[in-house]
């Protein structure tokens, strides 16, 4: 639980400061020991409130933001004094604990969330991943051309995709579009430009399935008939540096065959 306190008066010169004022600037010098007092009895109903405008859809809160909009409390959790958020406040006003490692989301009618609203009907909870998707979906974050480190536009990366699930070497799509390997590989496995939807208006899935494998790759060097060999030899008992001088290939290559990291394809015994 959380204890919410507020400055209210001042002994000194009488002076009722404004709801909106952030709380931990002040000391008890500010007010003097009635003040004080008042700061520290004031309870967390009264200063939500204070600050809370209600309409027929939103609460608005009026007092201090953030520069993303989201209201500020001031808070005392395990002793110390912090800016708590006054959305998770509301939450527990209305609906009680938060449980250990969830947030507290914004689903305002209409799907543009205010977030400057504590009604709790326009609140839920979720985890960090819901936090994120719940953002991503609501382009929120600057996801895309709307960050200003892209280099790739909307149709450039749905080019990539096609060209990918029709079955080019990641490689080659880089090539044809002007960009580096890497960057088609974070494409494909959906680490970059997730919110796009892919071909046929469903999400791209990774297309190194269709890619092409083994002697069917462009740049093999050996066939699936050697690398059978080169695994039935080896499980024979014949060391991997014969196995390298009579294939020409070097002992590592060897080595990624046999323990199945390369070639994944052929079956082993």
């Amino acid at each position: 639980m959380i204890t919410v306190v507020d400055p209210t008066l001042c002994e000194n010169s009488n002076q009722v400061f404004h709801p909106s004022f952030p709380t931990a600037v002040f000391s008890r010098g500010h007010f003097g020991k009635v003040g004080w007092f008042l700061f520290m009895a004031a309870s967390l109903e009264k200063r939500f409130w204070n600050r809370v405008q209600k309409t027929d859809t939103h609460w608005f809160w009026i007092g201090l933001t953030d520069r993303k909009g989201y209201g500020i409390i001031s808070v005392k959790r395990d002793g110390k004094w912090r800016n708590g958020a006054a959305h998770r406040v509301s939450w527990e006003l209305h609906r009680g604990p938060i449980p250990d490692g969830l947030y507290v989301l914004h689903d305002c009618p209409g799907g543009e969330d205010v977030h400057g609203c504590v009604n709790p009907d326009h609140l839920f909870l979720g985890t960090h991943q819901d936090n994120m998707k719940d953002a991503s979906l609501k382009l929120q974050m600057a996801a895309g051309e709307r960050n200003h480190f892209h280099k790739l536009t909307k149709e450039k990366v749905l080019e990539i995709q096609k060209l990918l699930a029709g079955g080019m070497m990641q490689k080659d799509v880089a090539k044809v579009i002007g960009v580096c390997k890497a960057t088609v590989q974070r494409i494909n496995k959906s680490k970059t430009w997730k919110y796009l939807i892919g071909v046929n208006g469903e999400h791209h899935q990774k297309s190194v399935r269709n890619q092409p494998v083994g002697e069917k790759c462009s740049y093999a060097k050996l066939t699936d008939a050697i690398v059978m060999e080169i695994i039935r030899l080896y499980a024979s008992g014949v060391s991997d540096y014969k196995i390298s001088q009579q294939f020409g290939v070097s002992r590592r290559g060897i080595w990624g065959i046999v323990k199945g990291k390369t070639w994944k394809h052929i079956p082993r015994p």
